[in-house]
């Protein structure tokens, strides 16, 4: 199983083009929790489904 968390995550800025530090502590707790689902074993489509975002987001969370 994967096992990885990390502290200092990114997301992809689309208007900088480039990836920025998660400044919010609702998106990083959310992006931690998503990790936590991931390395569970749920999938990114379920993990998606159940916080209503992309799975492209949710990839996002999992590749910091």
């Amino acid at each position: 199983m994967k096992t990885k968390e990390i502290v200092n995550m990114k997301n992809y800025n689309s208007k900088e083009n480039k990836y920025t530090d998660i400044k919010s502590l609702n998106i990083l707790k959310r992006a931690k929790y998503c990790q936590r689902l991931y390395n569970k074993g749920y999938s990114v489509k379920d993990i998606a489904e159940k916080h209503d975002l992309s799975e492209s987001r949710i990839r996002q969370y999992l590749k910091n």
